[in-house]
C-alpha cells in the first residue's frame, strides 16, 4: 500500500491544497519529502499539463495514485448538453490518468446541488431513472477506460451531498450491473462513517472492486484529527491483500505543516 495526498495544479479544488508551496512543483516536493509515494491530481487543468506533470514525477520519484473528477457537468445533468460534455471530459480524462499511469478516475455521479433529470411517475421515478441512464453512460465509459486501461471509480457519497450512490454496495452493484473491466469502487472513510455500519467488514466484503481509497477523518479533517479508529480499516485493507494507495483528501485542523507530518507519522505507524 503506497501514501497518496490530493495536490492541484493551480489550486481551485473544494479540498485545500495538502501539498505546502506557491507552485505545483514546490507542492509535489513537499509532499515527497513528507513521506509520500503517490499524488491524487486534480483533473481541472490537467489537459495540457501532463508534459509538466510528467517532469516533476520524474524529478521527485512520485507516482500518480488517481485523477479526481474535474469534469464539467455530469451525467445525470437535467441538461443534455452539461450530460454530454461530462462524458467528453471523463473519456479524456480516463486518457490522460492512463498516459500517467494512474488506476482510475475519481467521479461521483450526481450531488443534490444539480439539476436533476425529471421524475416520471408513474413510469418511473427519478431515482429509477437516473440509475438507467447512469449505467447505460457507463457502459460507454467502461468500454474507453478498457481500452486506455484507466478505471472509472465510482465514489459513494453520503446522504446528505447525494441520494442516489451513498454506500460502497451500491457502487458494487452498479459494476456488476455493467460488467466490464473498466469500473470500479473508491471507499472514502468520512462517507464510510456515516454510511456504513462497519467499515472494516465493508471493505472485507467488496475488496475485489475496491481500487482507491480516500483516508478522511469523521470530521472531515485529516486522520487523526477526529474519533474514526483506523486500525480495523487498515486490518481490512491487509486481509483483502490491498496493494493501491490510500490518499489524503480532506480539510486540516491546525496549523498545516505540523498537522500533515502528524498526519504521515500516525498513518505510518498503523500501516507498518
Amino acid at each position: 500500500m503506497k501514501l497518496s495526498s490530493l495536490i492541484t495544479l493551480e489550486g481551485g479544488f473544494y479540498f485545500p491544497d495538502l501539498g505546502i508551496g506557491d507552485t505545483f512543483e514546490a507542492r509535489a516536493a513537499y509532499l515527497r519529502e513528507l513521506g509520500c509515494d503517490m499524488i491524487e491530481i486534480w483533473g481541472q487543468g490537467l489537459d495540457g499539463a501532463v508534459p509538466r506533470v510528467k517532469k516533476v514525477l520524474k524529478e521527485t520519484g512520485l507516482e500518480i495514485s488517481a485523477v479526481c473528477s474535474g469534469f464539467r457537468g455530469s451525467l445525470l445533468h437535467a441538461d443534455r448538453e452539461k450530460r454530454e460534455m461530462a462524458m467528453s471530459d471523463m473519456n479524456r480524462l480516463l486518457t490522460l490518468g492512463a498516459e500517467l499511469g494512474a488506476v482510475g478516475m475519481i467521479m461521483v455521479p450526481i450531488f443534490k446541488h444539480m439539476p436533476q433529470i425529471a421524475d416520471l411517475l408513474p413510469y418511473k421515478s427519478a431515482q429509477q431513472l437516473q440509475m438507467e441512464v447512469l449505467c447505460d453512460a457507463l457502459a460507454c465509459l467502461n468500454a474507453h477506460a478498457e481500452s486506455v486501461n484507466c478505471k472509472v471509480l465510482i465514489e459513494p457519497v453520503n446522504r446528505y451531498e447525494t441520494h442516489l450512490i451513498n454506500r460502497v454496495e451500491q457502487a458494487v452493484d452498479v459494476c456488476r450491473i455493467v460488467g466490464g473491466k473498466g469500473l470500479g469502487v473508491i471507499a472514502d472513510t468520512y462517507h464510510m462513517n456515516i454510511e456504513e455500519k462497519d467499515i472494516g467488514a465493508t471493505i472485507r466484503r467488496f475488496g475485489d472492486f475496491i481500487e482507491h481509497v480516500h483516508l478522511v477523518d469523521s470530521n472531515r479533517f485529516l486522520p487523526g484529527q477526529g474519533h474514526t479508529d483506523f486500525a480495523p480499516i487498515f486490518a481490512a485493507l491487509k486481509a483483502i491483500n490491498y496493494k493501491n494507495s490510500y490518499s489524503f483528501e480532506c480539510f486540516v485542523d491546525g496549523e498545516q505543516a505540523t498537522a500533515m507530518k502528524d498526519c504521515v507519522d500516525f498513518i505510518n505507524n498503523l500501516r507498518n
